[in-house]
């Protein structure tokens, strides 16, 4: 709610006057302009009222206090009668002592949006306010007449456009897809081919490792950057999207965040590079949203262990040069407790099976076995039975990754839907033109949009260092099931010709399925967002 003080314009580090635009048209009841420069702004006693404040009356040194409060004003065009309700920390004996030698002001806080102007003036002032808080002694004292240190609530703009860079990476990857994804796309998915000479292509531009710093081979981009980058792959093809994001979210970044020196330098830079991909190698046939029931065992072996177990529907299996591969270790304790992360070696691991799968057929699923692989202490990531903390926050990230995948494929439903409607007739019009098709076109626009916010707000809680387990679970729920949604409502836009392959929509319908599914089905991000938001603990969930 709106609030009400009062206040004093004072010379005073936390005071600022506002200037005269601020008080459109406000005058008293007689008819008289108030006069702007008698109009004080406290910020550092309304610090913690959200939003802009706004004074919107003032007297001049002709009325006393009790009048100040029967003044009738108007501001942000709403008529507010004063009532007593002054901020105690304002209504105090000192404000009582100024009164003769300042101009009394009606201050009324109200939550609205702020300027431009307003925005560069509070910031720059801020920073000379610290300078001078800065400047001062340890032991010197603070003058008379400053009010008490309270937070100032400085408000700043969000800007929902990428940065220049951001903009320059996302117009990168969307050529490149333009130019060697998007022609093929629906001859890879025909023929079930996976596209390695693709990802050869996207290594030298350095989208393979887009997100990872230079250091280790990467293109050292933000978090925000690789998004950008992986909806644009997706938007031309789902297949090459989720290969991209295994690699990266589920692979590379686990080990960046977790390897100690020795495995980052030895194990990121050729996944970074582009010259090996990654596979993330957890679900099993009896452990997939229950991950902590994995069977996979790792038994000690001298310093090191001996890991037998079979892993299924695992992304990459078959190009893959690294495994990340989950492990029980303490075969007394049930659940995720005892659960250890390793890595592995392509010749560590056998593919057993080629997946069929209803979309996606530019990626490579298999069905892997591993078969009494010999590790040692440099191949354990992370501690010994805290290899769950590894998978359920290398999962955090990666449900970002895929709801952008899935932004992706909306968007490339409701661009052919779009151009479709301008071109088809029938009954002596564009199908545009109709109603039923344009609310359809205005609610896939909206959808997506709104997807997109929720993702690329997970990503930069990322890139900020925040914890993302609710963010990212947002994100995949509400744009997987977009997708799925508005891929349907394409087809029935484009009516029988959705329905054919003469159209990519039917392939965008097949391919965005999926996103509801791995890296943790809708049911499960349901469940961490309720436990998130209850305050509940979680239960040690898979999203596998």
């Amino acid at each position: 709610m709106p609030g009400t003080g009062l206040g004093r314009c004072l010379p005073v580090r936390n005071g600022y006057l506002l200037p005269a635009d601020d008080l459109a048209g406000t005058h008293d009841e007689e008819g008289g302009r108030l006069d702007a420069g008698g109009v004080a702004l406290v910020l550092g006693a309304l610090g913690e009222d959200e939003g802009r404040c706004c004074a919107v009356a003032g007297d001049g040194d002709r009325d006393d206090l009790a009048r100040a409060w029967e003044r009738v004003v108007e501001g942000n065009r709403e008529f507010v009668r004063g009532e007593r309700d002054v901020d105690p920390r304002l209504d105090d004996a000192r404000v009582q002592r100024e009164e003769s030698r300042g101009t009394l002001v009606v201050v009324r806080v109200q939550r609205c949006a702020p300027r431009a102007h307003d925005i560069a003036r509070l910031a720059g002032r801020c920073r000379r306010c610290c300078r001078d808080e800065r400047g001062r002694g340890r032991g010197e004292h603070k003058p008379e007449h400053e009010p008490p240190d309270h937070p100032l609530n400085i408000v700043t703009p969000v800007d929902f456009e990428p940065t220049a860079e951001q903009k320059e990476i996302q117009a990168l990857a969307r050529d490149f897809a333009r130019q060697e994804i998007e022609p093929y796309a629906a001859e890879w998915d025909k023929e079930h081919r996976f596209p390695r000479d693709t990802f050869a292509k996207l290594a030298e531009l350095g989208l393979m490792g887009a997100c990872i710093p230079e250091e280790y081979g990467g293109a050292g981009t933000d978090f925000v950057s690789y998004i950008l980058a992986l909806e644009e792959l997706s938007r031309a093809d789902a297949g090459v999207g989720v290969t991209v994001a295994v690699h990266t979210s589920a692979v590379t970044l686990p080990l960046l965040a977790f390897g100690t020196d020795e495995q980052k330098s030895r194990f990121v830079p050729p996944l970074a590079r582009g010259e090996q991909l990654g596979a993330f190698a957890l679900t099993e046939p009896e452990a997939g949203s229950d991950a902590g029931a994995l069977r996979t065992r790792a038994e000690p072996d001298g310093d090191g262990w001996t890991i037998t177990g079979a892993k299924q529907w695992i992304t990459n299996g078959r190009y893959a040069g690294t495994f990340l591969t989950f492990a029980r270790t303490d075969f007394e304790t049930s659940g995720a407790r005892g659960v250890s992360a390793f890595i592995l070696d392509a010749d560590q691991v056998r593919v057993t099976r080629d997946e069929e799968k209803l979309g996606l057929n530019s990626s490579a699923t298999n069905d892997v076995a591993i078969e009494g692989a010999v590790v040692g202490r440099d191949r354990l990531l992370h501690e010994e039975n805290k290899g769950f903390r590894v998978a359920m926050q290398t999962l955090d990230g990666g449900r970002i990754g895929i709801a952008a995948q899935a932004v992706g494929i909306a968007q490339a439903a409701y661009d052919v839907a779009r151009e479709y409607a301008k071109q088809r007739h029938t009954f002596g019009k564009r199908i545009a033109e109709h109603q039923a098709i344009q609310q359809k076109l205005a609610d896939m626009a909206t959808e997506i949009e709104a997807a997109r916010l929720l993702v690329h707000r997970a990503a930069s809680l990322k890139d900020k260092g925040d914890r993302v387990t609710e963010a990212g679970a947002m994100a995949k729920l509400f744009a997987s099931e977009v997708a799925r949604r508005q891929t349907g409502e394409a087809i029935q836009i484009l009516g029988g010709y959705g329905y054919t392959k003469e159209f990519p929509v039917e392939r965008y319908y097949r391919d965005a399925k999926i996103t509801e599914i791995y890296e943790g089905t809708s049911e499960i991000q349901r469940l961490v967002i309720a436990r998130s938001i209850l305050g509940v603990q979680q239960r040690q969930l898979a999203q596998g």
